[in-house]
């Protein structure tokens, strides 16, 4: 199932027709590289959007994800490195509406690579994931997992809401064959799809796999004993945060920073692997944003983490990379 990008409601007073439009997707993204490294990214301001979502990420050569809401259309990316291909794609955010992603457009420290819409590479190596399952589920969450397919360095995961459930969208790069999604919603309808990446390019998504939660009360996020599991039920905010240090070394803290909330929330802050298990979890009652949170890291084993931040029916995620000493 997929959402439409438009739709017209048409309400009839006193005789009068008057349609109103839905969150167009933005257009004319473009990468200008600067000559001091940065590069400026731009798209068409659509009418009527309040904000746009913004992503960045590497999709050759580092480990390197930003997601956050900028208030104009257009942003001035830091801290990239030469030889590495990047990606970035928007969405607009109007009131009580928000647009489809637009396609990605490719871009290095020389110029930009053009558009796309993320899908598979002809000249690729890459098979296309099979055998999708979702398992472990509970009310709110779901393990969901595919066979590893040869010569793939990592795999690209689309989560959705299928009919009839609340709107839901989580995007993830796994580096194994599993990831953990939270913030289902119980009796949800959801479907997901993955992708392959290999050195060579990459696979087209595998057909959508479709997968259901139980009625009942929301189940709370799995927290070690320490810590009390808190159900979240307000309403949705966007939930813009940026990662550093990243990569970080082993028995040291990374830092969330937060853009500010629309209003206050509880947010529930975790950190676990790419099988889901929790391995630190932190809970921010009546939180504002526009902060910078602390967050322990421990005695982790070089490798990839995922830190996830759910407040509501919300969920935000990034990949978290641990170095050796």
């Amino acid at each position: 199932m997929k959402k439409l990008t438009l739709i017209t409601l048409m309400f009839f007073a006193a005789g009068l027709l008057s349609p109103i439009l839905a969150c167009s997707i933005p257009g004319a993204l473009a990468a200008n590289p600067l000559s001091n490294g940065d590069v400026e990214l731009s798209w068409a301001a659509v009418s009527g959007a309040t904000a746009y979502r913004l992503q960045i990420e590497a999709e050759q050569g580092a480990v390197f994800e930003v997601e956050l809401t900028v208030n104009t259309n257009g942003y001035l990316a830091t801290g990239l490195s030469s030889g590495v291909l990047y990606k970035f794609k928007v969405r607009s955010i109007c009131s009580g509406d928000k647009s489809d992603w637009s396609g990605n457009v490719f871009f290095t420290l020389t110029g930009s690579g053009g558009g796309g819409n993320g899908g598979g590479n002809p000249t690729g190596s890459c098979g296309v994931p099979e055998g999708l399952a979702a398992s472990a589920i509970t009310t709110t969450s779901a393990l969901l997992s595919w066979n590893s397919v040869p010569g793939a360095l990592r795999y690209e995961v689309e989560v959705e809401d299928d009919e009839n459930t609340v709107a839901y969208e989580f995007d993830a790069i796994s580096m194994d064959t599993a990831i953990m999604v939270i913030g289902l919603m119980p009796g949800g309808q959801y479907q997901f799809k993955v992708k392959a990446r290999c050195s060579g390019g990459n696979s087209d998504y595998s057909t959508w796999s479709f997968f259901s939660t139980p009625t009942g009360s929301p189940s709370p996020v799995t927290a070690p004993a320490s810590t009390a599991a808190v159900v979240l039920q307000r309403e949705a905010q966007e939930l813009a945060f940026r990662l550093y240090p990243n990569p970080v070394r082993p028995n040291s803290e990374v830092i969330l920073d937060f853009d500010l909330l629309a209003e206050p929330a509880a947010v529930h802050i975790l950190l676990t692997d790419m099988q889901g298990r929790t391995l630190a979890s932190r809970q921010l009652e009546g939180f504002e944003g526009g902060a910078s949170v602390e967050l322990p890291v421990g005695a982790l084993p070089a490798g990839l983490y995922q830190v996830a931040v759910q407040s509501g029916r919300d969920v935000s995620s990034r990949r978290l990379l641990v170095s050796g000493q």
